[in-house]
């Protein structure tokens, strides 16, 4: 129906009523049919055997910068292997970068992916909250609302979607991800990573009381946080019209919470641009697939 019509006016009440429905119903398929390229769109990239990602993350708290301009890169490799590091950082050089930042592997499992080799605590986590595919597959189970995007900027051969998650959803998604990465500090991994650099027994005693309180305080901290933790999310994924598949996508979260008492907000901002769909072979840039 022409959008021209629906926005006409002065129609007696019953021509104008289902005009109104009418037009409601058109809305409803247009966000029918956008939601579908969405899941195509994932599926399309679920397919792939193999592609690489770039990307980079940002958090802004109370209107400061306080995370600028992490960089990551990686593969996924088999549709079940996932490699990646943090990339080169302001201040950085090509060389130190590479002696700094490992590259992780991570394994699917279950439609779950974990470290393929020894853990590295939050560095784990972290990186595997970096993954594009489970951004995406995540958006799979939330309740949300998907529709064209004409204000960005496309190539002609692009769809821009934007997703709208709901509040609910995305405060438990983020809710969810902050206890997988507190519960990378717990004591004993502490302890252990202590017992590697080779601290003294009688060193380890004091560090253990230390620790204890530093992981009290973070504990009654996060608590407090998610307790009042309200959280909003939107994403955008630039389709690729013929394939389908993502050529980019941004996550935007603004959180809201309780820190010692006083009101605090946050903004969280990923970029992810996809890259090599059509490689037979992707280089082991960051690292050599075994």
């Amino acid at each position: 129906m022409s959008t021209i019509i629906c926005r006409l006016r002065f129609f007696p009440v019953g021509i104008a009523l289902l005009l109104l429905s009418a037009c409601g119903l058109e809305n409803e398929q247009s966000a029918a049919a956008y939601g579908q390229l969405l899941q195509r769109s994932i599926q399309a990239l679920n397919e792939k055997d193999q592609f690489a990602f770039q990307g980079m993350t940002q958090v802004v708290s109370q209107g400061v910068t306080v995370q600028a301009g992490r960089s990551f890169e990686g593969y996924v490799v088999g549709k079940d292997r996932l490699y990646i590091r943090e990339g080169l950082n302001a201040g950085k050089t090509a060389q130190s970068s590479a002696l700094k930042q490992p590259v992780l592997t991570f394994r699917r499992i279950s439609d779950e992916w974990a470290p393929a080799g020894e853990p590295m605590g939050v560095i784990s986590e972290t990186y595997r909250q970096w993954n594009p595919v489970t951004k995406l597959e995540e958006l799979a189970n939330l309740q949300k609302t998907v529709k064209l995007d004409h204000e960005q900027p496309k190539r002609s051969n692009e769809q821009v979607l934007r997703i709208e998650i709901s509040e609910k959803d995305m405060t438990t998604l983020v809710a969810s991800g902050l206890q997988a990465q507190f519960a990378q500090l717990s004591l004993e991994r502490q302890l252990e990573q202590l017992r590697g650099r080779g601290v003294a027994r009688a060193e380890l005693g004091q560090a253990e009381a230390e620790l204890r309180q530093v992981l009290s305080r973070s504990e009654a901290s996060l608590k407090e946080m998610l307790g009042s933790l309200k959280a909003q999310g939107i994403y955008t994924l630039w389709v690729d019209r013929t394939t389908k598949l993502p050529r980019r996508l941004t996550t935007v979260s603004e959180l809201s919470y309780l820190q010692d008492g006083n009101q605090r907000t946050e903004t969280a901002r990923a970029e992810y641009d996809f890259k090599d769909y059509d490689k037979e072979h992707i280089s082991g840039t960051i690292g050599t697939a075994p």
